[in-house]
């Protein structure tokens, strides 16, 4: 059974609560580089003229997904690129996806971080290691997005968390 938050009402964009418990999801890293021009930028241009937290995410997820290629040409065990260089090339595996996605939400002040385990895939058809997102909504807390498989609001019932983290490479 796939259990997920259902955000049922609007919640305000930009967001007026009190965020400083959640600092640690609205800041750069070395992978979420949220402090890029070309990220602000970006985010920004999804973001205008809405006024919807739920609608700001998913545009920007649906943004990723539909725009940045997932290619395993990127894939090493060392080394993760950073949102900047995602955004400037279109490609990536899961966790480029993601770390692009959670820095243009950083950018605009939503709280955002990794999500990390295993998820079954038809690349390999089986299970093997991924990455998402989750958001955090006041009134209803951390809601997962994937933008790798289009899974915006919510991930399928495949997806076996095993860590949180503030950056993908906290999550080894």
């Amino acid at each position: 059974k796939t259990n997920f938050k259902h955000v049922t009402s609007k919640i305000k964009f930009p967001i007026e609560e009190d965020l400083s418990e959640l600092k640690d999801y609205l800041m750069p890293t070395e992978t979420v580089t949220s402090d890029d021009a070309k990220i602000i930028q970006k985010a920004n241009e999804l973001a205008q003229g809405e006024d919807d937290l739920f609608k700001v995410v998913h545009k920007i997820g649906l943004w990723t997904k539909e725009n940045i290629n997932y290619s395993l040409e990127t894939l090493t065990a060392e080394v993760s690129q950073n949102a900047s260089w995602v955004l400037e090339n279109k490609f990536g595996v899961c966790d480029e996806l993601t770390s692009l996605f959670v820095a243009m939400l950083r950018s605009l002040n939503i709280p955002a971080r990794f999500a990390t385990g295993q998820s079954y895939t038809n690349v390999i058809n089986g299970f093997g290691n991924h990455a998402w997102a989750e958001v955090y909504f006041p009134g209803y807390g951390w809601v997962a997005f994937d933008p790798t498989y289009g899974q915006l609001g919510y991930v399928d019932a495949t997806h076996i968390k095993m860590k949180t983290s503030q950056d993908i490479k906290d999550s080894d």
